[in-house]
């Protein structure tokens, strides 16, 4: 809640209540807002699926300069347009 200080409008503007009539009337809607992948009603491919049955998958390991596998696959990548970057070495950063 809000301090009663606040003087704002907490009506739908316009845009909220146009939304809220097309959701009602069954109009397909692409917000472009949604942040979220799993609320935005976009199909997968199957190959994305699978891959998420990987045990790996399923932990979330943050690492500010991204994982030495992926940023392996940079490296090869790129060398395809001799374009040379260093691999990673095991645990760097």
């Amino acid at each position: 809640m809000f301090s009663s200080r606040f003087h704002w409008d907490s009506r739908p503007n316009r845009l909220t209540e146009l939304l809220a009539e097309k959701r009602r009337d069954g109009t397909p809607i692409l917000d472009l807002t949604e942040s979220n992948p799993t609320h935005a009603g976009l199909s997968y491919p199957a190959e994305m699926l699978r891959a998420l049955a990987d045990e790996r998958a399923l932990r979330y390991d943050p690492i500010p300069a991204g994982s030495s596998e992926a940023r392996a696959a940079v490296s090869r990548t790129h060398a395809i347009y001799s374009v040379y970057v260093a691999a990673p070495t095991r645990g760097a950063a």
